[in-house]
């Protein structure tokens, strides 16, 4: 039986691209799913949602203090706006959430915090909360947000009915989260929150931590800086009921991204009509124990195409003890990575003897400790080479893919690594090197626009990678376009990096 989202009253929220249905998922245990009636592109728009009821600033003092409890811009070292001067101001009646101009506090206050304003207040005076700071906790925040709406009447019947219906892991067994759950129902009881029955709250505790999605949004960087880290910042979480309906899979087909307080779900590569939608709860990994660990906490027994593969990595024998030493090393090393000679061994013979795919399990994760140790020393062309083996070869070649903010993250990162090879003058960087090297950073800067146009649609991180590339390039930033030349050129980058037999498709 499926059931046409489009027609369903209570979705209006929602806006879609394409045609949704909601019927009997495929994934054993999953119950309901989520389909498309069409087909949608790679990277391609699925849904959103404008103004999600329940988005909450995450846990840290500058997370608090520097982002827009309405608007969700933030600023400083995790921008995520390109207005200037923003001048955050906590609310004067509960000190604790913070506002970008007096128009979002006024919208915020309607929407939302004039019913949990003076419960958080009640809470930040209370001397025994002082060292504890319950009110700084984002799951704390999104639950006593979630009853004082209800109390207050400002949640339809009809999405209460939804949030009541979520799946939870009550009386699985999980100690740890029954613990957290009663701290939350503690603290809730404590400055009685609500009128609503201790069970439900419980319920209610359960839902929110199984349910809410983490609010990743795109970082805005120039392109003078090193892009560090991930490409998006984790800026609070959501709890919406339709996106709780996207079921996992470790090989997902779409993925999510806030834009603002507006949640998207997107595609990782083309959908076709009639397939079921997809995320992954825990990330993007080829570590198969790691993935079983955590999805261990979500009580989910993954019987996906990947999963059903088992490890892919060394499991036993001689690659596997040396594996675990490495991983012993990195444990004990401040910088936590182990040494380049026992790295740069294990993956030759993981792939020369054990006959390994370079795109396997630990590869990556070994590679990106080389790179990282390199630069780490100040050697800027051997953490090129190694970057280049990245993003030309072990990404390409990893499975399940990786998500597309981080594709272009990694792209970033070597543009970025290009563009200071440039400026040093060393003799290990020859002549024809050189000269390819101003062509090959305006084209991927070039193909860095385009890609982050396509992987978050036209908002604000493309506009700015826009005005970055005009402000790198000037006049000159129409004239990378010549593939052929492009690809000639990286051909001979890549053969400085001792990177042979690449396809052009792969470039």
């Amino acid at each position: 039986m499926s059931q046409e989202v489009q027609q369903d009253d209570r979705f209006s929220r929602v806006q879609a691209t394409v045609p949704l249905q909601l019927r009997i998922s495929a994934i054993p245990g999953a119950g309901r799913g989520l389909f498309v009636s069409e087909a949608v592109p790679s990277q391609g728009p699925i849904f959103s949602i404008a103004k999600p009821l329940l988005c909450i600033v995450d846990n840290s003092n500058e997370a608090l203090q520097r982002t827009c409890d309405n608007c969700f811009a933030t600023s400083g070292i995790h921008q995520t706006t390109s207005r200037k001067n923003l001048r955050f101001g906590r609310c004067p009646g509960c000190e604790v959430l913070s506002y970008c101009c007096a128009e979002c506090q006024a919208e915020a206050w309607e929407h939302h915090h004039k019913a949990e304003c003076a419960v958080l207040s009640r809470i930040r005076q209370d001397p025994r909360d002082k060292k504890e700071k319950s009110v700084t906790h984002k799951n704390a925040r999104l639950l006593i947000r979630l009853l004082c709406l209800h109390d207050a009447g400002m949640i339809p019947e009809q999405k209460w009915d939804e949030i009541l219906g979520l799946k939870t892991l009550m009386g699985t067994g999980q100690e740890g989260l029954e613990r957290q759950v009663q701290s939350l129902c503690d603290l809730v009881t404590s400055y009685e929150v609500t009128s609503l029955d201790e069970n439900v709250v419980r319920q209610l505790g359960h839902i929110q931590y199984n349910n809410n999605l983490a609010m990743d949004q795109p970082l805005l960087r120039d392109y003078l800086s090193y892009p560090a880290g991930n490409s998006c910042v984790t800026s609070g979480i959501c709890l919406e009921p339709f996106a709780s309906m996207v079921n996992h899979c470790c090989d997902p087909n779409s993925w999510w991204v806030f834009n603002g307080c507006e949640f998207q779900l997107r595609a990782i590569r083309e959908i076709p009509a009639g397939e079921e939608l997809t995320i992954s709860y825990i990330g993007i990994t080829e570590n198969f124990n790691f993935r079983q660990e955590m999805l261990f906490h979500w009580g989910i027994n993954c019987a996906c195409s990947m999963c059903k593969k088992g490890p892919q990595g060394p499991t036993d024998g001689p690659l596997y003890r040396r594996l675990q030493n490495i991983q012993r090393l990195e444990r004990e090393s401040v910088t936590g990575c182990a040494p380049l000679s026992e790295i740069g061994a294990f993956i030759i013979d993981m792939v020369d003897e054990g006959g390994y795919d370079i795109g396997t399990w630990p590869i990556r994760h070994l590679y990106r400790q080389i790179f990282l140790t390199v630069i780490r020393k100040g050697n800027i062309t051997g953490a090129l080479k190694a970057w280049l083996k990245l993003y030309y070869v072990i990404e390409v070649a990893s499975s399940p893919p990786q998500l597309p903010s981080e594709r272009l993250n990694s792209l970033k990162k070597l543009i970025s690594l290009i563009r200071t090879v440039r400026r040093m003058e060393s003799p290990l960087i020859t002549e024809d090197v050189k000269s390819t090297l101003p062509y090959i950073q305006g084209y991927l800067s070039r193909k860095l626009c385009e890609g982050t146009e396509k992987c978050f649609g036209d908002v604000e991180v493309a506009k700015f990678e826009k005005e970055q590339f005009q402000m790198a390039f000037g006049h000159c930033a129409e004239s990378f376009d010549d593939r052929a030349r492009y690809v000639q050129g990286a051909k001979v980058l890549l053969g400085w990096a001792r990177i042979f037999d690449i396809p052009e498709s792969n470039l």
